[in-house]
């Protein structure tokens, strides 16, 4: 079942200036900054295969897991690299914080190898590379807590169909908050309420090294809002469950019940 207020039409003789700016915000961020995101990324994942990182820091990558002890995910690994699969094998090394850690370091290829002075450069490069990107910029990594990120992760999305889920539900209740508010004090509890949904991912996921990104806080937090707001008052809602749809009056608190079914 699908449940959104439609309590009523916006006044724009008084437009929701903020709530409309922050939607083409998104968009711009979206369809402009971040479109280049996966071209950045092929090329940063074509430079790791024409390189010589592949052959210097995979191997080494298995070995440590099966020093570890990881036997049975040493072995999957290694039969991925054996078939060609290596991309695999990067992305479960590059979420290994503390093996990366150490790489980085110079502890997995030490000064003292002959290969260390090309390996050195060509992570570096990779790093710059996989880093130029405005999801790896700007998302929010609780392993790696940023203020960019903080800031950046509520104006980012990975997909189409997220960025429209997200604005809408952010025009469907946002102009009915920033009514309520008043433009300043909406911008300013839509940001905290942003701020706070990474902070919770923080205390929830600290561990997590892949870059969390999204609206959906921010907007999590309009739509509590708009149930305080509105409380017991009851609004217009339309709802549709397949092929059927209707529109129905109930409290708004009844929305937040119906969130959480």
């Amino acid at each position: 079942m699908f449940i959104i207020p439609v309590s009523r039409r916006p006044d724009w003789r008084k437009p929701p200036v903020i709530t409309l700016l922050l939607i083409v915000v998104n968009c711009l961020i979206y369809f402009g900054l971040q479109s280049g995101d996966d071209k950045r990324q092929a090329k940063a994942l074509d430079y790791y295969a024409s390189s010589s990182l592949r052959n210097v820091e995979l191997p080494r990558y298995v070995r440590e897991l099966s020093a570890r002890g990881k036997e049975k995910e040493a072995r999957s690994l290694q039969a991925a690299l054996t078939t060609g699969n290596w991309y695999s094998v990067l992305g479960t090394m590059e979420n290994d914080r503390p093996f990366m850690k150490r790489l980085r370091a110079g502890q997995v290829v030490t000064e003292d190898d002959p290969a260390y002075a090309n390996w050195r450069r060509q992570r570096e490069r990779f790093d710059a590379l996989m880093g130029s990107g405005m999801v790896e910029r700007f998302g929010f990594v609780p392993a790696e807590p940023t203020l960019a990120g903080l800031i950046g992760h509520m104006f980012l999305h990975g997909s189409f169909d997220h960025l429209l889920g997200n604005m809408a539900f952010l025009f469907i209740v946002g102009y009915m908050v920033e009514e309520a508010l008043g433009r300043r004090r909406f911008l300013a509890y839509y940001l905290l309420a942003g701020i706070g949904a990474a902070g919770l991912d923080l205390i929830v996921n600290a561990s997590r090294t892949i870059p969390g990104i999204g609206a959906s806080g921010a907007i999590s937090g309009v739509m509590a809002m708009f149930v305080v707001i509105y409380g017991m008052q009851r609004i217009r809602f339309f709802y549709w469950v397949f092929f059927y749809f209707d529109f129905f009056r109930a409290p708004a608190m009844s929305w937040l019940i119906a969130s959480f079914q």
